[in-house]
């Protein structure tokens, strides 16, 4: 980096002995100008400098308009881009401007298919032209990986990946008493979906095989259920999560006596370990006496 501050430090000091007036407003305005330009026509190379230095994240850098042109004509040849720049903090100088900002859009393949969304984060120096004027000179920028941010801002992140029964150790009471069994072979699989408030859980291990759904209401702060397992076990509820990703459902199931529930927690014991509970209650909100419940540990592959 040592580089780019003696050529600001050169540059400032030549434009500076010519007293190059500026503003700080006027350079926010140019630089939105020449942002749009590029959001309406990603081929226009007009924008930049001739000695333009273009550095993508994985690609080698740019240092020629021309060969920027070809790469840029290319891009534009494969697909159709829509984008927007978003200009986040900009300070000016007398020779050129520095900019940081962002870049979200989608690209939609010329032979067809589904658009894939993208964003990115950038740095762009813009030089001052003699007659005041702005243009592109540099240009760095890294892509972000969308579904890791996606996966990151979901609130059930903790419970995905794959999971087991710790010691296939199983207790339930379905009316005849509890009981400790062994479950060997219980597989669960917990993803998000394509939105960062979902999750969908697959159980395909010992049978009943079944499915979870779960969606996070970020407005209300509430927990969606939905599941099946079987032929026709079917569970409608909701409920909470907590700071500590612990959730709590309340949540009815067909083939169970009317108006009756069961109050169902997930309670994180470590990073890899959680405990599930679920505890039946008849329509007046007492305990019946149902139960099932279990320590769950994260599966690893060897």
């Amino acid at each position: 980096m040592a580089w780019l501050f003696f050529f600001i430090f050169v540059l400032n000091f030549s434009y500076a002995q010519r007293h190059q007036k500026f503003s700080g407003d006027g350079d926010t305005e140019k630089v939105k100008a020449l942002l749009k330009r590029i959001d309406t026509d990603v081929s226009d190379t007009s924008v930049y400098v001739n000695d333009v230095v273009h550095m993508a994240q994985g690609s080698r850098a740019i240092t020629d308009k021309n060969e920027l042109a070809k790469v840029l004509r290319a891009e534009a040849s494969a697909g159709t881009m829509t984008m927007k720049h978003e200009l986040i903090s900009i300070n000016s100088f007398p020779a050129l401007v520095v900019t940081r900002g962002k870049v979200t859009g989608s690209f939609q393949p010329k032979n067809g298919g589904t658009a894939f969304p993208f964003e990115t984060n950038n740095m762009i120096t813009f030089r001052r032209m003699s007659d005041g004027s702005l243009r592109i000179w540099q240009v760095i920028f890294n892509r972000v990986d969308l579904d890791a941010a996606r996966r990151a801002s979901n609130p059930f992140k903790k419970f995905f990946g794959e999971w087991t029964l710790k010691d296939d150790n199983w207790s339930q009471n379905w009316g005849g008493g509890m009981e400790h069994i062994k479950i060997p072979g219980h597989h669960t699989v917990n993803r998000d979906v394509n939105t960062s408030n979902s999750m969908l859980s697959v159980i395909d291990g010992a049978p009943p095989h079944g499915h979870i759904f779960w969606t996070y209401n970020p407005v209300k702060k509430t927990v969606e259920h939905l599941s099946s397992f079987g032929e026709s076990r079917i569970g409608v509820g909701a409920g909470s999560i907590n700071d500590n990703g612990d959730v709590t459902l309340k949540v009815s199931f067909e083939g169970e006596p009317e108006g009756s529930y069961r109050l169902y927690t997930y309670k994180w014991i470590s990073v890899d370990e959680y405990e599930l509970k679920s505890v039946q209650y008849n329509a007046q909100g007492q305990p019946t006496g149902g139960f099932y419940g279990g320590t769950f540990v994260r599966f690893f592959h060897k």
